[in-house]
């Protein structure tokens, strides 16, 4: 799709899809992912449209989103240097971080 009609589609409409339309010269979707870009400011892994704030931080890693960037999906996916240590797992709380 042209970005137009992806505008025309998209633009504040109260849901930020990322990609393209999540850029300075698109007004962050027209204001749409101010918020989403304020909490993971640096999150710009995902470039097919779909709403990223219903996806980053639902109980379910996407890989897409499983980055330092993307606060590892809002916490949907361990960073591996969490989940490679082998205290992660063993039945035991440590606390601290790994």
């Amino acid at each position: 799709k042209d970005m137009h009609s992806l505008a025309v589609k998209h633009f504040k409409d109260g849901e930020c899809y990322g990609g393209l339309l999540n850029r300075i010269e698109c007004e962050f979707e027209g204001g749409d992912c101010i918020n989403f870009n304020m909490e993971y400011p640096l999150c710009k892994e995902n470039t097919n449209l779909i709403n990223v704030e219903e996806e980053v931080g639902n109980k379910s890693c996407n890989e897409a989103f499983a980055t330092k960037e993307c606060g590892y999906d809002g916490g949907d996916c361990c960073a591996s240097s969490i989940t490679d240590n082998p205290l992660f797992g063993d039945g035991q709380c440590t606390g601290g971080k790994f």
